[in-house]
């Protein structure tokens, strides 16, 4: 008898084989996942085409891992192919053996490890960034209405966001390069904030990604919101050597105002 639990990472589905299945042959998860696919897809195919299954489902089999660093393995199993990595059924198979195994028992501080069929994941050249639980990416998104060049307000933007996370980007840094796992790694890190523009339906979208402290995740995404809103209400296309300026409050917009998330 095959026992599996039914999970989902954010609504995607991700069903995971935690019994009744013998360990795959193969050295490597990658030889385990060759194997399932060209000599014993029959589960595959019993664990997501109906009855049992269904058309968006996915499956995970979780093996003795391969890799001594990790605490288990597993191959992930989809409606047509067997990918090598996937985030959302990774997600859902860590929170079924935190769920039903007992892999708090040895109280890792930072989490645990697995092995799956892509080998650059298992080899270092990863990084867990929230090793305390205290830091974590947040974002800004503005909405420009059509025909206003995005560029100054993404300058002014830009510049108001590093004055407000550049301690908290410089501290998450230090900590970061603290405890990773080798110099190469350490110089890698960076918790700059990102800048993204792009065309969406009713003008432009600036989404501005950022590192903040967990408990001060509302309260730095109030002070950016109310500083994106006043550069917004001034007129950042000033004369080359004047200063931006206020709009007047008599003044009416002559386009929809911009929509701030």
């Amino acid at each position: 008898m095959i026992s599996a639990v039914d999970a989902h990472a954010c609504g995607e589905p991700g069903r995971v084989i935690v019994g009744g299945v013998l360990d795959v042959p193969g050295a490597t998860m990658f030889e385990k996942m060759k194997y399932l696919e060209t000599r014993a897809d029959g589960l595959r195919k019993l664990m997501l085409r109906e009855p049992r299954g269904y058309p968006a489902s996915n499956c995970n089999l979780i093996l003795p891992s391969t890799n001594p660093e990790a605490a288990a393995g597993f191959v992930i199993m989809e409606q047509t192919e067997y990918p090598p990595m996937s985030g959302t059924n990774t997600i859902c198979v860590v929170t079924v053996l935190l769920e039903t195994g007992n892999w708090t028992d040895s109280g890792h501080p930072t989490g645990r490890r697995v092995t799956f069929t892509n080998s650059f994941a298992i080899e270092g050249h990863y990084f867990n960034f929230s090793t305390s639980g205290q830091w974590l990416w947040d974002e800004l998104q503005i909405v420009l209405p059509p025909g206003r060049d995005p560029y100054p307000i993404v300058d002014a933007i830009q510049k108001k966001v590093l004055e407000v996370t550049g301690e908290t980007a410089k501290q998450a840094e230090k900590e970061w390069q603290g405890v990773a796992r080798s110099k190469d790694t350490a110089h890698t890190l960076t918790a700059a904030p990102a800048i993204n523009v792009k065309p969406v339906v009713g003008g432009v979208e600036i989404a501005v990604r950022y590192i903040t402290r967990a408990n001060e995740r509302y309260q730095m995404r109030a002070q950016l919101n109310q500083a994106a809103v006043d550069l917004l209400g001034q007129d950042l296309v000033a004369p080359p050597g004047a200063e931006a300026t206020p709009a007047s409050p008599t003044t009416v917009p002559a386009s929809p105002a911009p929509k701030i998330a």
